[in-house]
């Protein structure tokens, strides 16, 4: 069976390898000489050590050769092509390198900014209504930062490029950008490693499904490094100043009960703030909600209940706040209610402004600039909380279990058992009663 074909081409012999599998011969190459004999010596040491590229270049492996053969004569026999399928071998060329677009004739491609935007609506998203199905948590909140971060970030970089000319290179050149790049308020200063990663999962995390569900044939975003460093540390305030700040009579009443309670528990804002009547039991709080302006009540954010000790001053404190609504007091009104409109729970901007105002006040003043620079909010009180614990919880817990004190607490109050309880309850009252007398603070 003949493995070649010779012919001239003016006075140069040209050769054709014969494909062993389809039996047809491959494109003719010249072989660089007017001797007959000459060109069979080449064709066979074509055969035996594969065909050079190049004038200059060294032999290809004819495996390899003819397996592209083989695909392009395929390809012939393919009736009904469609441009999905051109769009895969296209994309398999651009991951190699070898093209940088991939937009085919007629075709108009989503834009990677139609794309994300799309993947972050809350209430058109396939992604939220899928994992909402599964009983995992997600909130609009949630996906409206997501947006921000794609109109402040994604946008600005990479404009109009469509979602398949995307590439992993790409992804990580906007990353190394963002790592250089400064705030959008504050352009001075840099981008924290948190908000670098965050900026990023929006694509990281909207690519990633859309690569497992077979919406594109490359993942631009599989296996990005995570940027790492000193994250900022929540300030907290200390004993002397935690004393000053809680014996002062606040401008806003409810405020100072929510900050108050907040250092005694370790709860969050949203978790406070969506406190209501039904919640405040005997001796502990039932943590069943938190909220957010956005998505308004909702699961907490470990998407399950909790309680937590509560001090009997506080829950007299508190139930006594509540009897000044004006609308009256029934099982589901809010502990920590807007004036002005009672079936509303306080903003949550109305905690950090109270706190940030009334910090003024203390001797020495922590004005602005400085609790700034401290890193001091309203979720400062949950380190406060955990800090002030480890002085009771055993350490040998903390380092049997690997968990932060505040885990070891919120294990213990996790209602196992009563005895348990009973530790949290015991703790708080021994460390919040000797970093601050009850009585002097309300």
């Amino acid at each position: 069976m003949r493995r070649f074909y010779l012919f001239k081409r003016g006075h140069i012999w040209y050769i054709q390898l014969k494909n062993p599998k389809t039996g047809k011969p491959l494109p003719a190459k010249s072989s660089g000489t007017t001797d007959k004999n000459q060109a069979e010596f080449i064709a066979g040491k074509w055969l035996y050590e594969g065909i050079p590229a190049g004038q200059t270049e060294d032999p290809r492996n004819n495996k390899e050769i003819f397996t592209i053969d083989e695909i392009l004569g395929n390809l012939k026999n393919v009736d009904n092509l469609t441009s999905h399928d051109v769009k895969r071998f296209l994309n398999h060329f651009k991951a190699q390198g070898f093209i940088s677009n991939t937009q085919l004739k007629g075709k108009t491609e989503k834009t990677l900014i139609e794309f994300l935007n799309e993947f972050w609506n809350f209430e058109k998203s396939f992604y939220v209504q899928e994992k909402k199905a599964h009983g995992q948590q997600i909130t609009k909140n949630y996906c409206d930062d997501m947006k921000r971060h794609i109109k402040n970030y994604w946008t600005p970089y990479f404009n109009n490029i469509s979602l398949n000319d995307l590439t992993r290179q790409k992804v990580k050149e906007f990353g190394l950008y963002l790592s250089k790049t400064g705030q959008i308020n504050k352009p001075k200063k840099r981008l924290s490693v948190s908000l670098i990663n965050n900026i990023l999962k929006v694509g990281k995390t909207s690519l990633n499904y859309a690569f497992s569900n077979g919406l594109i044939e490359i993942n631009p975003a599989a296996n990005l490094m995570k940027f790492n460093g000193d994250s900022k540390q929540r300030g907290i305030l200390s004993d002397s100043e935690v004393k000053k700040l809680l014996n002062l009579k606040w401008y806003n009443e409810s405020a100072k009960h929510a900050n108050l309670l907040s250092m005694q528990t370790g709860l969050r804002s949203g978790e406070i703030l969506a406190l209501q009547i039904q919640d405040i039991s005997t001796d502990r709080i039932i943590v069943r909600h938190s909220i957010s302006r956005t998505d308004g009540l909702k699961s907490t954010k470990t998407n399950k209940e909790r309680e937590v000790p509560l001090l009997p001053e506080t829950r007299r404190m508190l139930l006594d706040y509540a009897k000044n609504n004006p609308q009256g007091v029934h099982p589901t009104s809010f502990i920590f209610f807007q004036m002005d409109n009672p079936d509303k729970p306080m903003r949550q901007e109305t905690l950090n402004a109270s706190l940030a105002k009334e910090l003024k006040n203390i001797k020495p003043k922590i004005k602005d600039d400085e609790r700034t620079a401290r890193g001091i909010c309203f979720h400062s009180w949950r380190h406060y909380f955990s800090r002030k614990m480890a002085d009771v919880l055993s350490e040998r817990t903390m380092k049997l279990t690997g968990h932060s004190t505040i885990a070891v607490f919120e294990a213990y109050a996790d209602h196992k058992n009563e005895a348990d309880f009973q530790k949290a309850i015991d703790a708080t009252s021994e460390v919040f009663g000797r970093v601050l007398p009850f009585k002097e603070v309300i």
